[in-house]
């Protein structure tokens, strides 16, 4: 239990000072087999365990939740005669009881109330995204949210558990009559699968309701795994990221395309600067740009093999018996080689030219064996992890995050740091009873 804002924020790690996290980011950047390739698709799934198909009762269990709610909300407020949600009030007086939403959605006759409620009954969408205006400002056109976003808070969670996970936060809110604002993922698995916005006033008080949740639901906890690799974990269990400054970037979004910057330049100087650098892979003595060529030819002598076709000579120039003979694989590696150490002098990096015969080595094929080497090129110097690690602070500080702790930006730390100093600076606004 924490007391204070200050005291859960001491308690967040940095996410860079984890022990395998630039080994990870790494190892993540390094199946691209591309600069331009999506890193924040693959680094949204690294911590992401295959946890099976949601469970359709909790589904329906949870979008029965919401609009039995809704229903009880409108069935007991006012509205004058002209109004349009007094139309909504009387086809709801005489709505049926119902346990399944699908029936429920076959009911709703009114086509406002189609269109109303489609917004947080969408059970085919890929998120549910969920807010206490959707529910209780029923007279707002905008669907403002019910506060400014600060702070995000991530849980990883099973497809198979997380719509009870959304069915009991919002229930607790509810009964707590707190503001809310959250969504989860429906369609695939994603480490980012469960997220709570909120401001600075009720952080820690959907920290502590999660908790609750948690504790009380020991069969969730089971389904819970390691959050997003680039937020500040708390208790192992739950991430915490502070809100971009920007809408259009979000917390994971804005860091994945820094950490990949960082890693395309540190790897182009590596091989453009040191293409002899030595390596030891597997107790085998060799450089890297040995090791780049080798695993360009195997790659390609592996694809060639596999090749069955009487029209194989007139498209290769060879035959398929000679493709392992020391003959043609000696001027075959030392061709591709030397292409490759004059192509990495060029300011554009442009390796089209990589052929041998007619055998030809695409940009894809340089890319996929250049970047397999990254995580050797780790082990070797292990200094490097701290030379990525301080590089990443750096561009991290220019776009206005912290240089302390990666999960945070510059003025949520100073905000934070100012303004939340006791129990008594913290106010946690309610729903009107």
């Amino acid at each position: 239990m924490y007391k204070n804002l200050d005291d859960f924020f001491r308690h967040v790690q940095n996410p860079l000072d984890s022990k395998d996290s630039i080994s990870s980011l790494v190892d993540i950047y390094s199946s691209l087999h591309d600069f331009n390739g999506n890193f924040y698709a693959k680094l949204k799934k690294v911590n992401s365990v295959n946890g099976g198909f949601y469970n359709l009762d909790e589904k329906n269990d949870f979008f029965v939740s919401l609009f039995n709610c809704w229903k009880d909300i409108i069935l007991h407020s006012s509205f004058s005669k002209d109004h349009r949600l007094d139309s909504f009030k009387k086809s709801l007086e005489t709505f049926p009881n119902s346990n399944n939403i699908f029936e429920i959605k076959e009911l709703l006759s009114n086509e406002e109330i189609k269109n109303y409620t489609n917004s947080f009954l969408n059970t085919d969408s890929s998120w549910v995204c969920m807010d206490s205006f959707q529910i209780h400002e029923l007279d707002s056109f905008q669907q403002l949210l019910p506060y400014d976003v600060e702070h995000r808070l991530y849980i990883n969670i099973d497809l198979c558990s997380i719509h009870k996970l959304g069915k009991l936060f919002f229930e607790q809110c509810e009964k707590s009559h707190l503001p809310y604002h959250f969504k989860f993922r429906q369609d695939d698995e994603r480490d980012d699968s469960f997220v709570v916005y909120s401001d600075s006033n009720h952080l820690l008080t959907y920290y502590h309701l999660l908790e609750e949740i948690i504790n009380k639901h020991p069969d969730l906890k089971e389904h819970i795994h390691r959050p997003p690799l680039l937020t500040g974990v708390v208790d192992e269990w739950i991430g915490y990221g502070s809100e971009f400054m920007i809408p259009s970037q979000s917390y994971n979004s804005i860091r994945a395309y820094i950490v990949q910057k960082v890693l395309q330049k540190e790897f182009k100087e590596i091989i453009t600067e040191k293409p002899n650098l030595p390596l030891k892979i597997n107790r085998k003595s060799t450089t890297l740009i040995d090791e780049i060529t080798s695993r360009i030819i195997s790659n390609k002598i592996s694809m060639l093999t596999n090749i069955n076709s009487i029209y194989f000579f007139d498209t290769y120039g060879i035959k398929p018996a000679n493709l392992k003979k020391r003959t043609f694989l000696i001027p075959f590696y030392y061709k591709i080689k030397k292409t490759i150490l004059n192509d990495l002098k060029k300011s554009n990096w442009d390796f089209s030219n990589l052929s041998y015969k007619s055998i030809k080595i695409s940009d894809s094929e340089f890319y996929q064996s250049f970047f397999s080497t990254f995580p050797d090129i780790l082990k070797n110097y292990p200094e490097v992890n701290l030379e990525i690690k301080n590089s990443i602070v750096k561009e991290a500080k220019t776009v206005g995050i912290s240089d302390k702790n990666f999960c945070f930006n510059v003025f949520s730390t100073w905000n934070l740091s100012h303004e939340q100093s006791d129990n008594n600076s913290q106010k946690t606004y309610y729903l009107s009873k």
